[in-house]
């Protein structure tokens, strides 16, 4: 799921208490069959993390997908997370994609399906200020995977700024079964590749939607590095 924003909202039609999205209108076999990957802090804060277990969400842990995915589930994950947050910025798009190939692994693994999404003016939600206290502000993150974007709302307040926004879902990208066997090694090249045209199917999914969604022509989507990834390659 593409882009992470302040709060997360281009998840909500994924969510199990929205049965009446029109995600779930059109395609209704996936209802109460899919769990949206949380972050670790959000479940450490009481009725928070009731919340999120009553809406389908499940800790983004390797165990807690890995369980999911062997069960045969469908699991949504935010792949830019934290680092992604701390990006968001008002008038523009951009996504921490570049060396986080984990959940491509994850999916070779299992045989899972890599399905690409992309909300559309998930960032116009709130003002945010990326540039005050930017770097202490990526320090804790980088470190201590705590993400403190500087944003205000609705006049002033945390309330969102009235938004309507558009998720576009892509086509399934296959992906080759290494027989669910979480031992079994996953090929490298094999993880680059898929990795690949993930990436490059999520910039045309942008491409491909922008008009529809009033964006500008000239309006294009910044694929970043991921701060923990030192090499070309990043973090396998």
């Amino acid at each position: 799921l593409h882009p992470h924003g302040a709060h997360c909202f281009g998840a909500l039609p994924f969510q199990s208490l929205s049965p009446h999205s029109p995600l779930y209108a059109r395609f209704p076999e996936f209802l109460n069959k899919m769990r949206l990957g949380g972050a670790t802090v959000l479940f450490y804060l009481p009725f928070i993390r009731e919340l999120l277990y009553l809406s389908g969400w499940v800790l983004v842990s390797r165990t807690t997908l890995e369980r999911q995915l062997a069960g045969g589930g469908n699991v949504g994950v935010i792949v830019g997370g934290e680092a992604e947050s701390l990006c968001s910025e008002n008038g523009q798009d951009k996504v921490v994609l570049q060396g986080r190939k984990g959940f491509v692994r994850l999916a070779v693994r299992y045989g899972a399906e890599l399905v690409p999404t992309y909300t559309f003016y998930l960032n116009e939600t709130f003002h945010f200020n990326p540039s005050l206290f930017a770097a202490p502000r990526q320090w804790l993150q980088k470190h201590f995977k705590i993400a403190l974007p500087i944003l205000w709302g609705l006049s002033g307040t945390p309330a969102p700024r009235p938004a309507v926004l558009l998720v576009a879902i892509g086509k399934p990208i296959p992906v080759p079964s290494n027989g669910r066997d979480p031992s079994a090694k996953v090929d490298d090249a094999t993880v680059d590749r898929i990795h690949a045209e993930y990436v490059a199917a999520v910039q045309a999914l942008f491409e491909g939607y922008k008009s529809a969604a009033g964006y500008a022509p000239h309006r294009k989507l910044q694929v970043l590095r991921a701060p923990e990834s030192k090499e070309e390659g990043g973090k396998r």
